[in-house]
């Protein structure tokens, strides 16, 4: 069962010694809990596992999260109690000198872009223009632009219709001993015999 004390010897490790948690890359991190759940149990003679002292941690900043306003998280006292200590997000990645520059230049370059595309709405003397110009078109220069019912290229909706119409035939016909496939034989006989 956690206490405060070992909830702020936990929050202390990890405080403390957050570069190092940072510098450490892929799943070697649970190398890292597991000392921090050595530290809680010399001192308290507890037998917390490294896995339970991530998952309490993160269930803390999770906690912190909700009181923010972020949708995760659950209001508890836990959360209220360590609230001005997490407000300072210690847990996060401490921001580099290469991170600062590139946040800048980003910054820049997004402004930079929104700049460059702003587009301005057309002014009245070119709207009437526009409209001018669509109204003088022939209704026979429209309707030449326009798709041709004839050269209407087939859909997957007409090939699956056009197959359920055969099966349909099918099945009306099959008590009656025609299948399409025998009126098709039939009409390749008979043209054969021509």
């Amino acid at each position: 069962m956690w206490t405060n004390k070992h909830l702020c010897l936990l929050i202390d490790e990890r405080k403390t010694r957050n570069v190092k948690y940072h510098d450490i890359t892929g799943i070697s991190r649970e190398g890292f809990w597991s000392s921090v759940a050595n530290k809680i149990n010399g001192q308290f003679n507890t037998t917390y596992t490294g896995y339970q002292c991530k998952g309490k941690f993160y269930s803390l900043v999770k906690d912190y999260n909700y009181m923010v306003g972020s949708s995760s998280g659950k209001r508890s006292r836990t959360g209220e109690q360590y609230f001005e200590e997490f407000r300072t997000r210690f847990w996060e990645r401490p921001e580099t000198q290469f991170d600062q520059i590139h946040n800048v230049n980003a910054s820049s370059r997004r402004r930079e872009e929104r700049r460059r595309n702003c587009t301005l709405p057309p002014t009245y003397e070119e709207v009437s223009t526009m409209l001018n110009i669509s109204r003088r078109e022939s209704p026979a220069s429209q309707r030449d632009r326009s798709a041709s019912l004839t050269r209407r290229i087939p859909t997957r909706r007409d090939e699956t219709t056009n197959r359920n119409n055969v099966s349909n035939v099918n099945d009306t016909n099959r008590n009656s001993g025609n299948n399409t496939n025998d009126v098709a034989r039939n009409l390749d006989n008979r043209y054969t015999h021509l």
